[in-house]
Parts: C-alpha cells; structure tokens; sequence
C-alpha cells in the first residue's frame, strides 16, 4: 500500500475517531512534514520550468528530494502505527493532496509547454517513492 494511500485511509480514520484524545506522535508528524516539504520541493522545481536549462536543474532538485523521499517513505512505514500515527497523517491529507496536485497541474503544464522537457523530466520523476 502506497504512503499515499495509506493517508487517505487514515484521514478517514481520524476523521472518525473526531476529538477521542489520542495524542500524536512528535516523531511520526516530523517525517510527514518531512515528506511534505520534499513534495513541495518537487513541485516548485516543476512549476519554475521556464526553459532548457530550467529542465536540467528541475531534474537534479526532483533527483535530490527523491532520494530524501526515500528514506523518509522508509521511515513513515516503520512509524504508520497506532492512533498518533493516525491523527498526525489524517491531519495531512488535505496538504498531501495538494501538494500532489500541484505536480500533476505542473506536469500537465510542462507536457503542453514542450513534450520534450517532460520527457527529460519523466527520468527524474520515475525515481520518485510510489506515493
């Protein structure tokens, strides 16, 4: 099951569970927020495409965040238990979803602009965690 994915279910959940009062755990909302920010890393190099040479830098920032985005995955699989799990990642989804629609408008963006630079890009984009 994908890590994004598995925020949606637990976006549901903690929907459900409303205000129960399980805490959320620091170390579980640190690697999220983490996974964020390289998502969000991503999709401003996407959205900064404006010629050639703009591609190649995109690749190489989407290249980097996709090996921090690995570790990360790793360790929001290891962490994705119990209820502050649950409430941390819940709490996220909306940002998640966003930040996963700005790539996809980006990238949408960019295969209109010229079909070539998405295609340059699509390398560094497939070294990207399943999300």
């Amino acid at each position: 099951m994908s890590v994004i994915t598995k925020l949606l279910f637990v976006s549901i959940i903690s929907f459900a569970l409303g205000s129960c009062g399980f805490a959320s755990d620091p170390e579980t909302e640190a690697l999220a927020d983490g996974y964020l920010g390289e998502m969000a890393t991503v999709a401003d190099a996407l959205e900064s495409i404006e010629s050639p040479e703009d591609v190649e830098a995109a690749a190489a920032t989407i290249q980097a965040a996709a090996d921090k985005l690995q570790a990360i995955t790793e360790g929001l699989e290891d962490e994705l238990t119990g209820m502050g799990a649950m409430r941390v990642l819940g709490a996220k989804a909306g940002e998640f979803m966003e930040v996963q629609q700005r790539i996809g408008e980006a990238m949408t963006r960019l295969n209109e602009k010229d079909p070539e630079w998405m295609e340059k890009i699509a390398t560094a984009m497939d070294t990207l965690p399943d999300s």
